[in-house]
């Protein structure tokens, strides 16, 4: 499994590992992967990479005396330039800051607790686990930018771990793009409007990849950013077959995947 085809498995639609608690089933992201926008509108300047994280559908709630702690590194987001065709690094954890807060889960009404991020030594973002009825959202600052009309596409990865196995919980990455470095959201979207989200990944003791990019997968293997350069091969990349785990969304109707905040 190379981390080419870890990113595409996390990008081709019916492949979550599991599903959200706290996500309506009719929201078009509840089942996982999409690509919403894969450039930004023509007059946009900045972009930013972002996860969540929800406690895992099918899993016994946690005893909430039980402190799970998540651990986030190396998140970075890459821009595709349309003239060059290459990518460029516009965003760093190790350069930035890592900002959030725990949203209800369904993410109405923009309501939100305060999330504690802490810094370690060795650069990771520790954060404590989403509390009953909430998630983890979190996303780099500043905002990376670029000239208006020079990108074609947003490539985000990251990697998170838990401090306890068998945490039932799962994360997916995605990006909003925006209008301008400082521009605050308005109702509708249309100040951040989502390039779109991965799918589903269980989260475990040990370090787990997550991906998401908003070009074709074809494209994505033609012209890999950098931490996914060293990956390619000659040969045909393949994906498995689709699991058999059943999906409990439906999603039916598309939903904003851009949270009503400003921070963002």
């Amino acid at each position: 499994m190379t981390p080419l085809l870890s990113a595409i498995i996390q990008n081709t639609p019916g492949y979550s590992e599991a599903y959200p608690v706290g996500v309506p089933r009719t929201y078009s992201w509840c089942a996982g992967t999409q690509k919403v926008r894969r450039p930004p509108p023509s007059t946009f300047t900045a972009v930013t990479g972002w996860g969540h994280v929800y406690p895992m559908a099918g899993v016994a709630p946690r005893d909430p005396n039980q402190k799970i702690k998540l651990e986030l590194g190396e998140m970075r987001t890459y821009v595709l330039m349309k003239d060059t065709h290459q990518w460029v690094m516009i965003q760093d954890q190790t350069t930035g800051t890592v900002e959030g807060g725990h949203f209800i889960g369904d993410l109405s009404g923009n309501r939100a607790v305060p999330m504690s991020i802490e810094l370690q030594r060795d650069g990771i973002a520790s954060m404590n686990s989403p509390p009953t009825g909430f998630n983890d959202h979190f996303w780099i600052a500043p905002r990376g930018t670029f000239a208006p009309g020079t990108v074609d596409g947003v490539y985000v990865q990251l990697r998170m771990r838990t401090t306890a196995a068998d945490a039932g919980l799962i994360a997916s990455v995605g990006a909003d793009w925006w209008r301008d470095p400082s521009a605050e959201f308005v109702a509708g979207f249309s100040n951040n409007p989502s390039a779109g989200n991965s799918n589903w990944v269980v989260l475990g003791p040990n370090w787990t990849t997550l991906y998401f990019y908003s070009i074709p997968s074809s494209e994505l293997k033609a012209n890999p950013p950098p931490p996914l350069e060293r990956s390619v091969t000659g040969a045909d990349i393949q994906i498995p077959n689709r699991p058999t785990i059943p999906s409990i969304c439906q999603p039916v109707e598309r939903q904003p995947l851009a949270l009503d905040t400003e921070q963002r």
